[in-house]
């Protein structure tokens, strides 16, 4: 989400390697393949799936075929690759095969790094462009979190102890949600496209003055 307070990041010159280095070269590039992409056709792939039936279980299994790379052939950072199955006819009974079955366990999510942070924040619809990097900074000043040596974010004594205490008090205010839909109602109320003021809000919701307190501690 784009608080449109400036225009997206764009190349105004040609660099080589030669001329810049080290991270100057790598945010340079990843911006050139950003901007390119950005003007290249999608990609284009044919996806197959099938179902094989063995005693009274259903495996599946999805291939993919790529039929034109577009965008990827200047933006190695997504990753797209062929997975072709072989070719099964419906009701085909296959005779020759092989059944194995491997052990392993699941592995626990990684902490979080800034850029994952962010990706969060956008897909939840809280804070723009301009705020991500503020609210950030906020949290860890306040020691609600860390980051590690690896520039991973670890939750502090404090954030944990916040935490913990928004789920006691029976508000969701400590989800992702409760910001996002405080963002998005008081946009729209800006932008004119919801005329009910904040005194009918705070009626209607009775959840929303908290969620005024919790901005205001915030901030």
């Amino acid at each position: 989400k784009s608080d449109e307070a400036h225009p997206p990041i764009h190349p105004l010159k040609f660099a080589t390697s030669g001329t810049l280095q080290g991270l100057d070269w790598s945010v340079y590039e990843l911006i050139v393949r950003h901007f390119l992409a950005c003007l290249s056709s999608d990609a284009k792939g044919h996806e197959t799936k099938a179902q094989l039936k063995v005693g009274n279980e259903t495996f599946t299994a999805v291939g993919l075929i790529i039929e034109d790379f577009g965008y990827l052939r200047v933006y190695p950072y997504d990753k797209w690759s062929d997975k072709i199955l072989p070719t099964y006819y419906e009701g085909e009974i296959i005779r020759d095969y092989v059944i194995g079955m491997d052990e392993g366990k699941t592995q626990p999510p990684s902490l979080l790094t800034e850029a994952d942070l962010i990706a969060l924040m956008e897909k939840h619809g809280i804070g723009t462009d301009a705020t991500h990097a503020e609210h950030i900074e906020k949290i860890k000043t306040r020691q609600y979190t860390a980051l590690n040596s690896e520039n991973r974010f670890v939750p502090g004594y404090l954030g944990l102890a916040l935490v913990d205490g928004y789920d006691r008090m029976g508000y969701a205010m400590s989800k992702p949600h409760m910001r996002a839909d405080l963002e998005s109602n008081l946009k729209l109320i800006c932008e004119g496209r919801r005329y009910e003021d904040l005194a009918f809000l705070l009626i209607r919701n009775p959840h929303f003055m908290l969620k005024l307190i919790d901005l205001r501690l915030l901030n």
